[in-house]
């Protein structure tokens, strides 16, 4: 006798067929109905960044930080035309890290990836005068900044202005645990070499500002009896690197064999050599014064700094003196680039407060 199939298997096999389903539950093995594939789309492209435009002075609406910031670069980019290592140091310039100024703004990235180190005075030590240290918020505030260019690996290079060893072993602490490299000044003016060898001292062969161990500063040279005797003294030293002024005097430059010669430490290693730039400030002991602008000032001169005599506030956006300075033929860094010369150390990149509210 055949026998029926009940009524109700019948209606359940009507609904999965009309379904689609399997019998069987998923995780014992049914193979599922692949969905029948549409046409592929196309990707959607993603946008290329938009290329900065080099900032142009706008005297009606100026942004003096950006002025300073594309001087600086420009200043590297002119250099680098003929020696594409050059080495750029501008020096207290921490706030043109981001467009705000604080530590946690947005990043000015063109202007970090056209420097290659940054010089930093009285972070510790010289706050206001020799030897008075710097509160430690105001210090602590300045480290974040600076930790934004040492976070990309830009050595920082700091300056206390102080002789006392507590105070030397107190700064260097803070230099260690931050990982920037630091020199400790006898005096303001940067006048002589202190007498030893440095901290840090070594013979290794210094190729890049990231080799450095130490460095030192002496850019007003004026109690050596001579050019030669003062090459001699920075000859006789181990500093890693060596930051110095091109111009010995108003007479005397340093010339290329001056330089080749401090490229060696005196226990062998190779070192680099820089030369300090002022290019926020006129001084009237250089090449380039003219001695009729006192009765004549060219519109890019101001006022005397009540601080430094003969040393004159300029609008640093102005062509004429970023001319003298960089792009003339015979500017100040053709004629240090001429010397052989690894860099410049860029003073007077804080100009900018001269014309902020």
């Amino acid at each position: 006798m055949r026998r029926l199939i009940p009524f109700w298997i019948l209606i359940l096999v009507m609904l999965m067929m009309a379904t689609g389903c399997s019998y069987e539950d998923s995780s014992s093995g049914s193979i599922p109905i692949e969905a029948t594939p549409g046409p592929a789309s196309e990707p959607t492209p993603t946008p290329e960044p938009t290329p900065r435009q080099p900032y142009v002075f706008d005297p009606e609406n100026p942004d003096y930080r950006e002025a300073m910031r594309q001087w600086v670069v420009d200043i590297g980019a002119a250099a680098r035309e003929r020696d594409e290592d050059f080495i750029l140091i501008p020096q207290n310039c921490s706030p043109l890290f981001t467009y705000s100024g604080e530590y946690d703004g947005i990043p000015t990235d063109f202007f970090l990836d056209a420097i290659t180190g940054v010089g930093r005075e009285s972070l510790c030590f010289g706050y206001r005068s020799y030897g008075v240290k710097r509160p430690d918020d105001y210090r602590d505030s300045v480290i974040d900044r600076l930790n934004i260019a040492a976070g990309r690996g830009i050595p920082v290079l700091s300056i206390d202005y102080c002789s006392d060893p507590d105070q030397i072993a107190y700064a260097d602490a803070i230099n260690q645990e931050n990982g920037f490299l630091g020199f400790f000044a006898e005096s303001r003016a940067l006048t002589e070499l202190p007498e030893g060898q440095p901290l840090y001292e070594n013979a290794g062969d210094i190729l890049s500002l990231q080799d450095a161990k130490n460095f030192i500063c002496v850019i007003n040279p004026g109690g050596y009896e001579s050019k030669e005797a003062f090459v001699e003294a920075l000859s006789e030293t181990n500093y890693d690197v060596l930051i110095i002024d091109a111009e010995y005097n108003e007479e005397n430059c340093l010339t290329a064999q001056d330089v080749s010669a401090l490229k060696t430490k005196a226990n062998g290693g190779e070192r680099i050599v820089v030369s300090y730039l002022s290019i926020g400030e006129a001084e009237d002991y250089r090449a380039y014064w003219d001695d009729n602008w006192l009765k004549d000032p060219p519109e890019w001169l101001g006022k005397e700094n009540p601080n430094w005599r003969g040393n004159y506030i300029v609008s640093y956006w102005d062509k004429e003196w970023q001319g003298l300075i960089a792009f003339n033929d015979d500017s100040s860094l053709n004629k240090i680039i001429d010397s052989g010369f690894d860099g410049v150390f860029l003073d007077i990149v804080d100009g900018y407060m001269n014309f902020e509210d």
